[in-house]
């Protein structure tokens, strides 16, 4: 069975990715696969404040993965949730490449974007945009 990947992350954007992506596949007969990335901590970071965000943001996925699910309750094919750790741009696309997705939905401005931004380099979009081995559809 073919699925589609649809990272997400609590954001505006995310939330209408996911909607499109269950659009697409309802109409294809895809499975869902719902993906959320929880943000290691950043060496040599000395600001407790910007460590106890990234916590917070961490223990908000769980909760959040358990919420969209709920968006699917009627969606006919399988929905799994995964949720790992790492960089999250990098874990997305080893995902990718490791589990047979056709297709990713993704929001173009993550929830960390303006919070963190200062720390991470580049979007983390445009990174599965231009590393992706399937088609990206990026929902404003």
């Amino acid at each position: 069975m073919k699925k589609l990947l649809i990272p997400i992350d609590g954001s505006e954007h995310a939330q209408r990715a996911m909607e499109r992506g269950k659009e697409l596949a309802e109409k294809f007969g895809w499975d869902i696969v719902l993906l959320s990335v929880e943000v290691l901590p950043i060496p040599y970071v000395d600001q407790v404040i910007t460590l106890n965000a990234i916590n917070q943001t961490n223990e908000d996925l769980k909760i959040l993965l358990d919420e969209a699910k709920k968006n699917f309750v009627h969606f006919s094919n399988e929905v799994q949730v995964v949720s790992l750790r790492g960089d999250v741009a990098s874990t997305i696309i080893k995902y990718i490449e490791d589990n047979d997705i056709e297709m990713v939905v993704m929001g173009s401005v993550g929830l960390n974007a303006g919070v963190i931004s200062g720390l991470l380099l580049g979007s983390v979009t445009n990174k599965v945009l231009h590393k992706s081995c399937v088609p990206v559809l990026v929902v404003k």
